[in-house]
């Protein structure tokens, strides 16, 4: 049931005006509040966030709201409080059980809130509470690093700010070119930036140690133009002359919080059953089918709609190799959501289109709503 708008008004007076006694009055007569919003997605709590009113806060917590609460844009009250410059306000939500980095599907995350605007101190906050530096914006392909060099124009400390940031690992992914000389991997990472003319942000997924000590890692690198789609990649796998990829929506959550999550991270667990079934010879190549019920994909729980996999030699990745041996051939995983593949004739065919066409053609399709809402 709606409280009508007097008592909402009520509220949100005595939450901007920091009046814990007035606040808890009407919390204590219309319980029912604390399920509203003060605007069309945020909570009480994200106001009093806002607005640094601490006490109000703790208040509003163990009245039960959640510290974690998902406003607009997935957003936490602790994106408010970082946005805004309220340290305190901070350091109280993150002490009562703030995630620091916000959700999974949180759009933007406190780091990045805080590093727009120089909040220096609160950057300082967030990092030593475990932030995570390289963290990308959902909606644009950016970290905070990117936002605090795109405001420094503001002149409130993001300069300070990026080289903070930089101190602990920070990068820009997509503005500034990678030095990979160090990692074994380097010409065949090197070969994706160049096959699709963007960059690559190495993903926080552990390494996974197969036979012969074999390591091998996963990335994503961002297709170009709009940043719509993004590729999800192995690295390790030269001593077989494959690397095994997906290709996903921009939207699609690739973060230290969305890969504990099973609707999320399944394409990670889908590539390294099948990087382990690679290794065991598997032997997988252009054309070839595999059913949800293949031994190499149990226990992978993928998108409703997926009827099968095809995989396929993309002609955009393959011909920038020019058949340098050194370099891997990348095989991408594209799902079959129309008729099943039942011939081999079929499959192939199928594969050789899909190896030509756009990259919208290839890739998973789920909105950004879709994902935060519906998996």
């Amino acid at each position: 049931m709606t409280v009508s708008d007097e008592i909402q008004r009520q509220i949100y007076e005595a939450i901007c005006a920091g009046d814990l006694n007035d606040t808890m009055k009407v919390v204590d007569t219309t319980p029912d509040i604390l399920k509203e919003n003060w605007n069309v997605s945020d909570s009480f709590l994200h106001l009093a966030a806002l607005k640094g009113q601490d006490i109000v806060c703790e208040a509003l917590i163990d009245a039960g709201i959640d510290v974690n609460i998902p406003g607009d844009g997935s957003a936490t009250p602790i994106s408010n409080a970082a946005a805004y410059g309220h340290l305190s306000t901070t350091k109280i939500l993150l002490k009562r059980g703030a995630i620091v980095d916000g959700i999974s599907t949180s759009i933007s995350t406190p780091l990045i809130n805080a590093s727009i605007d120089g909040h220096l101190e609160i950057v300082k906050l967030l990092i030593d509470a475990g932030a995570e530096i390289n963290r990308e914006h959902l909606r644009l392909p950016q970290t905070a690093l990117d936002f605090a060099v795109f405001y420094s124009v503001k002149n409130t400390r993001q300069l300070e700010v990026a080289d903070l940031l930089r101190s602990h690992g920070a990068i820009r992914p997509y503005t500034e070119k990678h030095d990979w000389k160090d990692l074994p991997g380097r010409l065949y990472i090197e070969h994706i930036e160049r096959a699709i003319g963007g960059f690559v942000n190495p993903l926080a997924v552990s390494q996974n140690k197969f036979r012969q000590g074999l390591i091998t890692a996963t990335y994503k690198a961002r297709i170009p133009k709009k940043y719509d789609y993004q590729i999800v990649f192995t690295v390790g796998l030269a001593s077989i002359g494959i690397e095994l990829a997906i290709c996903l929506p921009s939207a699609w959550p690739l973060n230290r919080a969305s890969l504990q999550e099973p609707r999320f991270n399944w394409p990670i667990q889908m590539l390294n059953k099948l990087i382990a079934a690679q290794l065991n010879g598997l032997g997988l190549c252009h054309g070839d089918v595999l059913n949800l019920d293949h031994p190499a994909l149990v226990g992978v729980e993928v998108s409703p709609g997926i009827k099968q996999w095809i995989v396929v030699l993309n002609q955009t990745i393959e011909n920038e190799r020019e058949g340098d041996a050194r370099i891997p051939r990348t095989l991408l995983l594209v799902p079959v959501t129309t008729k099943l593949l039942q011939t081999k004739d079929q499959a192939l065919i199928f594969a050789d289109k899909k190896s030509q066409i756009k990259w919208e053609k290839l890739s998973l399709s789920y909105t950004w709503q879709a994902l935060a809402t519906t998996l």
